[in-house]
C-alpha cells in the first residue's frame, strides 16, 4: 500500500538514511564528549597526555572539518553548484553518491560520531536512530 509505513519499509530507505546522516553531522545530538585519560599516559600525536586528564571530543566541529567534508572541484563535465558542496552544505548525497552508507563512511574514519564511538557509546544510538528514522518518514509522509 503506497503511504504505509512499517518496519519493512523504513529498512530499506537509503536516501532517509543519508539524511539522518547528514543531519546528525551538522547538529550532532551530543556535541561535546569528555573522557578521562585512566591508568597511564598516553601520546596523541605530539601532545603527551597524562593519566587522568579530561579530554573533550567536539563532535561539532568534527562534523565541520574542511579537510574531511569538503567536496573536491568539479570535472570539466559537472553542474557548477558541484563546486559549491562545501563542509558547511546540507548534502546528503554525500552519503548515497558513493555507496558511503554501507562502507560506514566517517564512522570509519571516526570523523562522524554522532553519539559517541567504543565501549562508551551512547547506549540510546539504535533506539534515538529508529525513533528519527520513524519521525522524518512521517513528515515525508504527511
Amino acid at each position: 500500500d503506497e503511504g504505509e509505513m512499517n518496519g519493512a519499509t523504513l529498512q530499506y530507505t537509503p536516501l532517509l538514511d543519508a539524511v539522518m546522516e547528514e543531519v546528525t553531522r551538522l547538529h550532532p545530538p551530543v556535541p561535546l564528549i569528555f573522557r578521562t585519560v585512566e591508568e597511564q599516559a598516553i601520546n596523541l600525536g605530539k601532545m603527551h597526555l597524562p593519566a587522568g586528564t579530561v579530554c573533550a571530543v567536539n563532535c561539532y566541529a568534527m562534523g565541520r572539518l574542511h579537510s574531511r567534508w569538503s567536496g573536491s572541484a568539479p570535472a570539466p563535465d559537472e553542474p557548477e553548484s558541484a563546486a559549491s558542496k562545501t563542509f558547511e552544505s546540507f548534502d546528503p548525497q554525500r552519503w548515497v553518491a558513493t555507496n558511503n552508507l554501507e562502507t560506514n563512511f566517517g564512522r570509519r574514519t571516526m570523523a562522524h560520531v554522532p553519539y559517541g564511538a567504543g565501549a562508551r557509546c551512547c547506549i540510546g544510538a539504535n533506539l534515538a536512530g529508529i525513533l528519527l528514522k520513524t519521525l522524518l518518514a512521517l513528515v515525508v509522509l504527511r
